[in-house]
């Protein structure tokens, strides 16, 4: 967001190449970051509200188009004299109808909004579906069937566009599978329907009709319910406020896919034509689709013929829903959490063609045909796959709505088949038609592993660029390209989904979905003693050789002391080492903000330690009156205001104080400043420090800051990969007690902090209080300790100096530097810096920043990992660098929560668990932090560039 609305042109009329979600996001004065607790509440809100809908319209579409099924059992056939292949005719037909309309339907999502084209189809499919009851012989049924599959075959690619819209790939999986289970619900309680009109005896108004009149009618109203209720866009979401809708948008970018573009693309178009993944997932969707075909046309008729009356078969076609909604769920979850996509195809095409030999083979037992059509229904399931793996996996809007009308389209071409294998003359075991399931299944199975192999070889073939090395520097531009109209294949950074879905996600930092509470039952687990220094930190290894887990901490800064408060909490052992001899030893701390990571901080830390933090705050009675600062942006030289930073929750503290705070209760090993790691042993890692004491854990944590050791020795084969980037900027800093009627005119303007830069010599200055004399326990209490920032870019012709100005070496020369800086400048900043006093502590800071890449080191197996600035140090010009080693932490705690194991655990799982815990808290944490640096990086030369000072500059941005 920026620090200034831009309100005055309309989205369409922007750049077309670029997402509409785009512009509503960079037009917002609401632009908040979302913390990992919010993001769960709004998607709480969001599933109430959008996946009930989607799971009704899923669930009658089903009913609506296989009551024909139920309707013959109930003497349809019989009464409208239907011969020879008229019926079978009459089910292909609506899925040759719903083929046609797929070509339509392309060109209508990528016009008209998808919520309300999917609402009128409903209500028009519901008005067809009444109309089947005034059929009177086979072409009139035939009419209704034709607009039947006309209306509906909007169904799957609305539902695919509006489940990307307002879900991550990884989100959408378990989201596809409510809705989708859908058509297992269908089929129960389509069986319980047709058993109830079964019991109508009415000889001049059938069961059947008044079953279409009543179907027809629920499907209207349920019609309309999505036209009004479900919205067009989340941008168009009545239920959310305007910064819900903005997290929600900054939240989905990272699919890269987009939200609503009108803009059509004839070359997005042709590019299908060249796409061998598209072909691959239209042949298999062909190939399942055929038993799919075969079983919701026929299963109620194939019952009838093992020799049941009709009712009866309609109630024995119930479990074939129950094996649906169970196969839904089952590969929902498992493609969240645990696996391949292209195994849980083939996984659920095992059950479909061991199915599909029984219906063909086992002919002389009613269990055994009847089991045979239960199992085959495991294969609906597949579909879900399919229809996930297509909205995650094809980008470019034009592109993307053809491509899920494919594959819509294609389930239909494989419908179209499947009933034509039922032939009259192979009544009324239908062996040809049996063998196709088997024959059918089997080759999905095999397309599934082929289109898994062409997706690892596409991957491979773009490279191992990730996403946020592109343009590299360039402000605003990673954020343009998560919404730019391109597709899967002219994107460079986009990659395929063909692994599973279970990965933390994050979108402009934030971690998504992760409830620590539900872990804390392991916390009995691994409750052990600490180690001294002399010894190691682990205990032997059991029987079956697992080692408990312990954590050894390298660096007692912010970072490191919430990561072992955490730990603590959740009972799992450490150790934490500090190179420092004391927590004093570097001297007075500067100012902290923790804003977007605040929900996210407080859930790591133990109940005493948030009790106690208003005693950190630097002003408390501000805090308690709700004030958290303006965060106002001046014009040194005037003295106007030109830019605030949008309003947000946050807390300023004393970094000193807060570190202080977080040290009760740990046992924080001091003066141990690392020389090596070894990973001799597979298992455990082992810390040697300079005092030559070592300590072995099995997982080491370098919270060791900007100039991180376990950085270098990650990269030791390559030492230059862990060196900081120097900035063109230096800084002098200082912290000054000042009485209170020199503080004052600095606490007019602001009660915390404030920033500003000269127009004229693009120097910049930072004010911050670090205390007020409602906290202070000096002497003096009425003071106000201060923290005063200047800087300026370091380059010839700055003050018109041929040289780049270094800061002087000396303090005195220091303390006149800054003096001079600000001649001109306006009061009170002019004043501000001259009341510096002569003896002043001034220190020079060269900036610096680390930009963590992909496989950038190796994790040793998952051994050692890096957070905080040791992983991506930033600058302090956004104050972002402590909120992302917050959200580290909840990321890495999340992650190796779920590897504690049972005593029982082999140790060699054990380590294969970590190692993949670790690989995804890193590249969660590269992928969100990655940008985060570079953001920082350009708000610093900003700040020394005044004229590149805009609303869009990530120095006057939300934070």
């Amino acid at each position: 967001s920026h620090a200034h609305p831009v309100t005055d042109k309309g989205h369409e009329a922007r750049d077309q190449d670029l997402d509409q979600a785009y512009w509503y996001v960079q037009d917002s004065s609401n632009a908040v970051e979302a913390t990992p607790t919010e993001l769960r509440r709004l998607r709480r809100k969001i599933d109430w509200w959008i996946v009930p809908i989607m799971f009704l319209c899923y669930t009658m579409q089903f009913i609506d188009k296989v009551s024909l099924n139920y309707a013959a059992v109930m003497g349809l056939n019989q009464e409208l004299k239907l011969k020879g292949n008229e019926f079978t005719n009459a089910a292909t037909w609506f899925f040759i109808a719903f083929l046609i309309a797929e070509v339509p339907n392309a060109i209508a999502l990528q016009r008209v909004p998808v919520a309300k084209w999917l609402g009128l189809n409903v209500i028009l499919w519901g008005i067809a579906t009444a109309c089947t009851a005034a059929a009177k012989d086979y072409v009139t049924l035939l009419t209704a069937r034709i607009f039947l599959g006309i209306f509906e075959a909007a169904i799957a690619p609305c539902l695919i566009l509006i489940s990307s819209q307002w879900y991550t790939k990884s989100e959408a999986a378990p989201r596809f599978s409510i809705w989708y289970a859908g058509l297992g619900v269908g089929q129960i309680i389509g069986g319980i329907v047709s058993y109830a009109f079964q019991q109508v005896k009415n000889p001049t108004f059938s069961g059947w009709k008044i079953m279409f009149i009543v179907l027809g009618l629920v499907t209207v109203i349920i019609g309309f319910i999505t036209l009004f209720f479900l919205p067009d866009t989340p941008m168009k979401a009545r239920f959310l406020s305007e910064s819900e809708k903005v997290m929600l948008l900054k939240h989905v970018s990272v699919n890269q896919t987009g939200i609503r573009n009108k803009n059509y693309k004839l070359s997005q178009a042709l590019e299908i034509l060249m796409d061998p993944a598209l072909y691959l997932l239209v042949l298999v969707t062909i190939l399942i689709s055929i038993s799919s075909g075969v079983i919701t046309t026929y299963s109620a008729q194939l019952i009838r013929n093992f020799g049941y009356k009709p009712p009866t078969a309609a109630l024995l076609n119930m479990p074939s829903g129950i094996v649906s909604i169970a196969s839904t769920f089952i590969v929902g979850y498992g493609v969240r959490h645990t696996s391949n996509r292209w195994a849980w195809i083939v996984a659920c095409c095992i059950p479909g063609i061991l199915g599909g030999g029984l219906m063909s083979f086992a002919t002389s037992t009613k269990a055994g045909q009847l089991a045979g059509i239960y199992l085959v229904n495991s294969i609906t399931a597949t579909l879900i796959v399919i229809y996930q793996w297509t909205g995650a996996n094809v980008a470019g809007q034009t592109k993307r709505v053809i491509s899920v009308a494919l594959v819509s389209g294609s389930f239909s071409v494989g419908n179209i088949i499947g009933p034509q294998t039922f032939q009259a003359r192979d009544a009324p075991d239908f062996i040809p038609a049996k063998i196709t399931v088997l024959a059918t299944q089997s080759a999905a199975a095999l397309m599934t592993v082929v289109l898994f192999f062409y997706y690892v070889w596409a991957n491979k073939r773009k490279g191992g660029t990730p996403a946020v090395e592109e343009n590299l520097g360039m402000p605003g531009r990673e954020e343009e390209r998560m919404w730019e109209d391109r597709t899967d294949i002219q994107n460079p950074t986009f990659r395929y989904s063909q692994l599973n879905a279970g990965h933390p996600v994050s979108m402009g930092g934030w971690v998504i979905g992760v409830d620590l509470s539900r872990y804390h039952y392991r916390a009995v687990m691994s409750a052990y003693i600490s180690a001294t220094m002399s010894a190691t930190a682990v205990s032997a290894p059991s029987q079956n050789g697992r080692v408990e887990p312990h954590i050894l901490i390298i660096g007692a800064g912010i970072t490191g002391l919430v990561l072992a408060q955490a730990l603590k909490k959740n009972g799992i052992a450490f150790t934490i080492f500090e190179r420092d001899a004391h927590v004093a030893a570097r001297g007075s701390g500067w100012g902290l903000t923790i804003h977007w990571s605040l929900d996210t901080f407080l859930s790591l830390l133990p109940q005493f330690i948030i009790d106690k933090l208003p005693e950190v705050y630097v002003d408390p009675e501000a805090s308690k009156k709700g004030e958290n600062g303006n965060f106002l942006f001046f014009d040194l030289r005037s003295g106007e205001t030109r830019w605030q930073v949008p309003p947000s929750k946050r807390i300023r503290v004393s970094r000193e104080r807060l570190r202080a705070l977080l040290l009760e209760g740990l046992d924080v090993q001091w003066s141990k400043s690392l020389s090596s790691i070894s990973t001799s042993d597979p298992q455990t890692v082992t810390a040697t420090f300079n005092d030559s004491t070592s300590a072995t854990g099995t997982l080491l944590v370098g919270a060791d800051g900007l100039r991180s050791r376990v950085r270098s020795s990650l990269l030791v084969d390559d030492p230059s990969l862990a060196i900081n980037n120097v900035l063109p900027v230096r800084l002098l800093g200082t912290s000054v007690v000042y009485p209170r009627h020199l503080a004052l005119p600095m606490r007019k303007l602001d009660p915390f902090f404030f920033q500003g830069g000269d127009p004229e010599s693009d120097a910049f200055m930072w004010f911050s209080f670090l205390d007020t004399p409602a906290n202070n326990t000096r002497d003096d209490p009425d003071t106000y300790e201060c923290q005063i920032l200047l800087s300026w870019p370091y380059r010839a012709g700055f003050k018109g100096r041929e040289k780049p100005l270094d800061p002087p070496s000396t303090n005195e020369e220091r303390v006149q530097l800054m003096k001079e800086l600000v001649k001109g400048w306006a009061n009170p900043f002019r004043d501000c810096v001259m009341n510096i006093p002569a003896d002043a502590e001034i220190k020079a800071i060269a900036l610096e920043d680390f930009v963590p890449r992909k496989n950038q080191w190796d994790n040793k197996g998952g051994r050692i990992t890096l957070m905080g600035d040791a992983a991506h140090a930033m600058t302090m010009f956004r104050g972002e660098a402590a909120n992302h080693g917050i959200i580290d932490i909840s990321v890495l705690l999340s992650n190796i929560l779920s590897t504690i194991p049972s005593t029982s655990t082999a140790s060699d799982t054990q380590s294969t668990s970590l190692k993949r815990a670790i690989d995804a808290y890193e590249s969660e944490m590269i992928q969100r932090t990655a940008p985060a640096v570079l953001t920082s990086r350009r708000a610093c030369l900003d700040a020394h560039d005044y004229k590149c000072i805009t609303d869009q500059s990530p120095l006057v941005s939300r934070r």
